[in-house]
């Protein structure tokens, strides 16, 4: 499993595991007959598990957008903060270098 995967993603939509081990793995949600719905034909408890897991499929995509948003958002304020101290030093530096120029020349703040 890499970084950007999540075992939420390691299912199809069916309910079943998904990759090289589909064939192997017996299905996970099975339906007993005793619980099949008359009209449709299909498990309840199979649909609600699949509506389980989309709220997890969108949830989990909403993490990894934040993720993403914050992560990016921590770069530019480590840019900002860079830029910030960077004007800091440059506008000490000229106000002492503009304060020493006017006092220095003053015409009579050195009489010798």
């Amino acid at each position: 499993m890499t970084s950007s995967q999540h075992p939420v993603d390691d299912y199809s939509s069916s309910g079943r595991p998904t990759g090289e081990d589909e064939q192997a793995t017996p299905a996970v949600w099975t339906c007993q007959e005793g619980m099949k719905a008359a009209s449709t034909g299909t498990c309840r408890a199979h649909v609600t598990l699949e509506a389980i897991l989309g709220e997890l499929r969108a949830l989990t995509g909403k993490m990894r957008a934040d993720d993403e948003r914050s992560e990016l958002t921590g770069e530019w304020k480590h840019a900002a903060m860079v830029i910030d101290r960077f004007c800091l030093w440059t506008f000490t530096a000229f106000a002492i270098i503009l304060a020493l120029a006017i006092l220095f020349s003053a015409p009579h703040m050195f009489v010798l």
